[in-house]
């Protein structure tokens, strides 16, 4: 995906997958993209793609593990775009990692308490005031371009597009997954063998052959399950009843009594 100019979309909305699962899967998500970052040490700098790394609701991945990617992903062209709701969602070393590294700043209104936070990086040409009440689709921003920041300044962004009249997403889907995607059975089955736990198929019984055949007592016309031979007798379940062995008959106590 890094290397080819791919493009992977990854949707761990909670309501869909859970709390827990997103937040699993958007850690083992970013740190195979760390790793296919730092296994570009062998390309030539000039030579490496860029690669941009969208993260939304970026607190609920923000451990201090971000604080490596954040601090070393630049120079193996791993750009990342983070977007949040507040600063305090963050914990202290990884909003100092993210403050201390980034170089583009974009802000849309916010509230005071990061107003004044903020302030800091975009003063003198604006104030915690101006954060506060900027109006829709208007935006403060500090570019970096070519490792150096420039000024503050204010931009109005794109109003939201109208929907397509006709939708092409399923098409892009299907498309997808028929190039990339692997069956679940085939997965499944993967893991199993290396849990070393075989998905064990359950097969259908074969079916019962029956030979006609007649009692060799009665004459009755029944069904066995071998093929007779002629030479083996064959009865019936009413003549093999009458042929068991009566069963003895336990022998009656004879209890003395005394007197």
């Amino acid at each position: 995906v890094m290397d080819n100019e791919k493009i992977l979309i990854l949707n761990l909305s909670k309501g869909k997958i859970g709390e827990d699962a997103s937040k699993l899967l958007g850690g083992l998500l970013i740190t195979k993209l760390q790793l296919a970052a730092m296994g570009r040490v062998d390309i030539p700098e000039k030579k490496r793609k860029d690669f941009f790394l969208y993260v939304d609701e970026f607190q609920n991945f923000a451990t201090e593990s971000f604080v490596n990617i954040l601090s070393e992903a630049r120079k193996y062209r791993l750009s990342l775009i983070l977007a949040h709701q507040y600063i305090a969602q963050m914990e202290e070393t990884v909003r100092d990692a993210i403050f201390g590294n980034m170089g583009t700043l974009v802000t849309f209104r916010i509230g005071a308490e990061d107003a004044e936070y903020i302030e800091k990086e975009l003063s003198p040409e604006f104030t915690a005031q101006d954060f506060v009440n900027l109006p829709k689709y208007q935006i403060y921003l500090k570019l970096m371009v070519d490792g150096l920041a420039g000024r503050p300044f204010s931009a109005e962004t794109l109003t939201p597009f109208e929907k397509p009249k006709i939708s092409e997403k399923e098409k892009i889907i299907e498309a997808s997954r028929d190039k990339y995607s692997t069956s679940r059975a085939s997965v499944e089955e993967q893991i199993a063998k290396w849990t070393g736990d075989y998905i064990i198929q359950k097969t259908p019984a074969p079916q019962l052959i029956l030979y006609d055949a007649k009692c060799q007592k009665c004459g009755r016309e029944i069904k066995v399950p071998f093929k007779p031979d002629g030479v083996r007798p064959v009865y019936c379940k009413s003549c093999l009843k009458k042929d068991e062995p009566s069963k003895p008959q336990p022998e009656e106590k004879i209890e003395e009594k005394e007197g």
